[in-house]
This record gives C-alpha cells, structure tokens and sequence, in this order.
C-alpha cells in the first residue's frame, strides 16, 4: 500500500509505520490531521478494528484468568500474603498506557476494575490448616 506524502514528517512517519504505532504518544496536531483527511479512511479502519482485536484478547485474558482463579480460591492458603486478585499483565500495561503509571496503585481504581471484572477477585475463605476466614475472603 503506498503512503500519502503530506509534507509533515510526524504524519508522514505515522502512515508510513501504520496504526500501531499511533497511540497516546501521538502529537496532537497529527491526530486532528488523520481524523480530519478524507483521503485517509483505510486508517481509521484499521485503528478501528485494531482497538476491536485488542479489547477481544483483554476480555479473552480475562476470562482465562478468572478460570484459575476460581481453582485457586478450592486450594488453601496459609493465610500470609493471602491473594487478592490477579490481573492479566497486558490488562496491567493497557491500563498504564491508558492511565498513568500509578494508576493501579490506586485503590479505588483497582476496585472499580474488580466491579467490572469480578472474575479476577479470588476469594480464599479457609487455610492450610482448616480454618475459615470471615467475610469474603478479602
């Protein structure tokens, strides 16, 4: 497929490398130019369905996840560094991209991510040696 020579080098670098390297790092002045051309829809379909691919293999990844999960909560635990969750590392980076860097040290964050995604809470309600945990197991 050639490329179309705008005469700006961020654009130009941009439809030359194609949609994945368009991201959040992406000068703005080169997103309203992509958004506003005409002759460049082939590349917003692409970002499109590259956005749709990605966010199928997150939610895939995520439910892999949440299947383990749900045998580790039937094993027991010691009750030391009892788990709390376990989060795809690409979910992770996504997130980071997506938010900042510290994004999942926040609290509430993590917690609104666990509301949409419960599959990756585990909830570990005995130990090792028999006992329960109260509560639910968090």
């Amino acid at each position: 497929m050639s490329t179309i020579e705008t005469g700006d080098p961020h654009i130009d670098m941009v439809l030359e490398a194609g949609p994945r390297v368009f991201g959040r790092d992406t000068p703005e002045h080169v997103r309203e130019a992509i958004a506003d051309s005409p002759n460049l829809h082939w590349f917003k379909i692409e970002l499109a369905n590259r956005e749709v691919h990605e966010r199928e293999k997150m939610l895939a990844e995520i439910r892999q996840i949440g299947r383990e999960n749900r045998e580790i909560e039937y094993k027991a635990t010691n009750g030391l560094g009892m788990p709390y969750c376990r989060i795809p590392l690409s979910v992770i980076e996504q997130g980071k991209k997506m938010f900042g860097d510290d994004c999942w040290k926040d609290s509430k964050f993590t917690e609104d991510f666990l509301e949409a995604y419960p599959e990756c809470r585990i909830k570990v309600t005995r130990g090792t040696r028999g006992q329960e945990y109260a509560g639910n197991g968090r």
